[in-house]
């Protein structure tokens, strides 16, 4: 079974994701760090865990993950503009 992780998983569009993905049998996490998402977003059968994207690789290091859908950022794009440093994922460990 496909692994695939949804930062962003407990926001609006992320949990309408996340359903999705499990309606497609696929093996569904999360990782958000609450700024914008709630726990009232969560749905039954996600692994959700709690953390910011700079730390996805440490998070992250003992699954294989197959795919990732990114929305874990702020809701309005024209801030990450201005919060270059905090907005970029950093994937791979320095």
């Amino acid at each position: 079974m496909k692994k695939i992780l949804v930062t962003g998983g407990a926001g609006f569009v992320g949990s309408h994701l996340c359903e999705g993905l499990l309606r497609k049998n696929y093996s569904v996490f999360s990782l958000d760090n609450y700024s914008s998402g709630t726990i009232n977003n969560h749905i039954e059968g996600v692994a959700y865990f709690t953390g910011d994207t700079k730390h996805i690789a440490d998070i992250f290091k003992d699954q294989k993950i197959d795919t990732i859908f990114h929305l874990g950022e702020y809701p309005r794009v024209e801030r990450s503009f201005k919060d270059i440093d905090i907005a970029m994922i950093h994937l791979l460990p320095n």
